[in-house]
């Protein structure tokens, strides 16, 4: 096998999250939702790979979460079981039912229990009746298949009348070897930093060891899914994991060398997407994005960014078509009590224009017919330059307007 070299270029492609080779899904009925909608969902690898997942970080976390970290553990997965309609956050609070379905598709001979990662999505505080599940896991596998249909299947039995899960599938090269990633991913209204979307399932044919793909997707989960934050509301049972069975052929990716920067601009590029797409599902809010620049940390960095755009006076300036310039300096002042003001920045920018709201400690003032078009953009977005450092960070977030 070829060693990787650098090409990164990132194309939309067709096949969903059985577009790498080796991935199949399918959903049913299984009973939970009423009517016949589809509500319990599959997909699976035709060998164990390696995996790797990011969980909420709510003080209660749902029973699938629980039991997807202890067999993520191990660091392999062969399939992903997930059901709509009914939460399952709070069964028995030490996952046994649910790892009750793990069981059952392992006595079927389907797969191995502790390589199955469970999901679950829809109404809090009712409980799912687990028999209805195990006794449709047989036909659920029996019509896997490798196709973009099906996939789309799967986004339908997670699917909510508030919240639409999606599929999506693009193409790269790792050096001259073509590789594939996919996924299936259900943003939600009530989403808040610190993984924070509501399920994210991703599908690669990279060939990269177990704990390569973990460390990537932890890393890149914080640049991205963690800087989400649209009504301050995390999930017990968000989740993001990501299965990789190495059928690209790449010369695998076992250390932070080249071949495992490439894969980590891939999945950030990835990732990002998803937060573009989330912040935009909701027709009536407009998408608003605070890039902080020059700090000392990534971490602080990340913080003043995602304090920024959840600060309540700058949402309501911003439905007024105004941008309240106190409350960001409260945040840096708050976050960073060494800043000089005397150096701090702030913008409103577009792609084609940028117009300074504050600089050398000075509040300038704008005609509102400047400022209209920006406020007539796609997006909202910030910049704050502390001018301390040379880390910089973006959130994402959103306003109704």
């Amino acid at each position: 096998m070829r060693k990787n070299a650098i090409n990164r270029e990132l194309r939309e492609i067709s096949g969903g999250v059985c577009a790498p080779s080796g991935f199949q899904a399918n959903a049913i009925s299984c009973g939970i939702r009423p009517n016949g909608a589809l509500d319990l969902a599959l997909i699976a690898t035709d060998r164990r790979c390696a995996a790797a997942g990011v969980y909420s970080t709510a003080s209660m976390q749902g029973e699938p979460v629980l039991v997807t970290k202890k067999h993520l553990k191990r660091g392999y997965a062969s399939a992903i079981l997930a059901n709509g309609g009914i939460a399952n956050v709070y069964v028995d609070g030490k996952g046994t039912r649910t790892e009750r379905m793990c069981h059952a598709l392992d006595m079927a001979g389907l797969f191995s229990a502790s390589e199955v990662i469970v999901a679950s999505t829809g109404e809090i505080g009712k409980r799912v009746d687990f028999s209805l599940i195990e006794g449709q896991l047989k036909p659920l596998a029996k019509g896997l298949e490798s196709s973009e249909e099906k996939g789309a299947l799967f986004a339908q039995a997670i699917s909510s009348d508030d919240s639409k899960a999606y599929q999506f599938s693009y193409g790269f090269d790792l050096g001259d070897i073509p590789c594939k990633i996919g996924g299936i991913y259900k943003g939600d209204l009530h989403v808040a930093p610190n993984m924070a979307t509501t399920l994210v399932f991703l599908t690669t044919d990279v060939n990269i060891t177990s704990e390569m793909l973990q460390k990537a997707l932890s890393a890149e989960t914080r640049e991205t899914l963690n800087m989400l934050d649209l009504d301050g509301a995390p999930s017990p049972n968000d989740m993001a994991c990501i299965m990789a069975n190495g059928k690209a052929g790449n010369y695998i990716i076992s250390c932070a060398d080249t071949e495992y920067s490439k894969f980590c601009f891939v999945l950030r590029s990835v990732l990002l997407r998803i937060c573009d797409k989330i912040i935009r599902q909701n027709s009536e809010k407009k998408p608003l994005l605070c890039k902080v620049r020059g700090v000392k940390s990534k971490q602080i960095a990340r913080a003043i960014a995602k304090k920024v755009i959840a600060t309540e006076a700058l949402k309501v300036g911003v439905q007024n078509k105004e941008v309240d310039v106190k409350a960001i300096l409260y945040t840096l002042l708050d976050l960073t009590p060494s800043v000089d003001l005397n150096n701090v920045s702030i913008h409103m920018y577009t792609a084609e224009n940028s117009i300074a709201l504050f600089e050398k400690g000075i509040r300038l003032s704008v005609d509102k017919e400047r400022l209209a078009p920006l406020f007539q953009n796609e997006s909202i977005c910030l910049e704050v330059n502390l001018h301390m450092g040379n880390y910089s960070a973006t959130a994402f977030g959103s306003v109704k307007m």
